[in-house]
């Protein structure tokens, strides 16, 4: 008659190695994940896809790649999975991502000031322009010349508000180059109009008639 050997020892065994088959299993690094994605998505929302836009990429991309990784470990075998590659893909895409978040701050404030400036500048521009032309002698065309002038800058005026629009909404490289193209404007305007004054003065000097539009006098406005 065969003996039956008790369950029991033959049951602590498998416990055991069962235990020291899980043991050996590689933890799949699910905080650093977490820690990434929130530095990633960070780096995303602030960069807007305006601001450090190649840093937030590169960033994002070593994200994937962990990812991936981590989903090819996930497929193997308990003792076979090794993450110590997606580990170092995260923290990579971390350190990319928190640079890129700093970046893209530093941009946005930078272009910020720009459009702030710009349209400074075309404001002062413009009030320059039209203290000058209060003083300013007659070109030889006269009225016709000065209502030109008048009506380019009345234009720069008009689209000035748009300029202060885009800031508010955030749109700052758009901003910063309306801003500028209106003070070449303004300065354009200006330049061509003393242009003629002073080819005006330089082909038919004051004989002294008062009513003579091509001497200097004092615009009336």
């Amino acid at each position: 008659m065969r003996r039956v050997r008790p369950l029991g020892p033959l049951l602590a065994a498998c416990a055991v190695a069962t235990a020291l088959l899980l043991v050996g299993c590689a933890q799949p690094p699910t905080p650093e994940l977490e820690a990434t994605r929130d530095a990633v998505d960070g780096a995303v929302r602030a960069s807007a896809s305006k601001w450090a836009v190649a840093e937030t990429e590169g960033a994002k991309a070593l994200y994937a790649d962990a990812g991936r990784e981590i989903e090819r470990q996930d497929a193997r075998f308990g003792p076979a999975r090794d993450y110590s590659r997606a580990r170092m893909l995260l923290a990579a895409a971390r350190e990319d991502g928190e640079a890129a978040h700093v970046s893209a701050d530093r941009e946005r404030e930078a272009a910020q000031a720009e459009a702030a400036d710009a349209l400074r500048r075309a404001r002062t521009l413009l009030d320059g322009a039209r203290a000058a032309i209060r003083i300013a002698p007659s070109p030889r065309d006269g009225r016709a010349e000065i209502d030109r002038l008048r009506d380019e800058l009345h234009d720069v005026d008009l689209a000035l508000p748009d300029v202060d629009r885009l800031i508010a909404v955030g749109d700052f490289l758009e901003a910063a180059r309306r801003g500028h193209e209106l003070g070449s404007r303004v300065e354009a305007a200006v330049a061509r109009f003393f242009g003629k004054i002073d080819r005006g003065a330089a082909r038919a000097p004051c004989s002294g008639a008062a009513d003579a539009v091509s001497c200097p006098r004092e615009v009336v406005t």
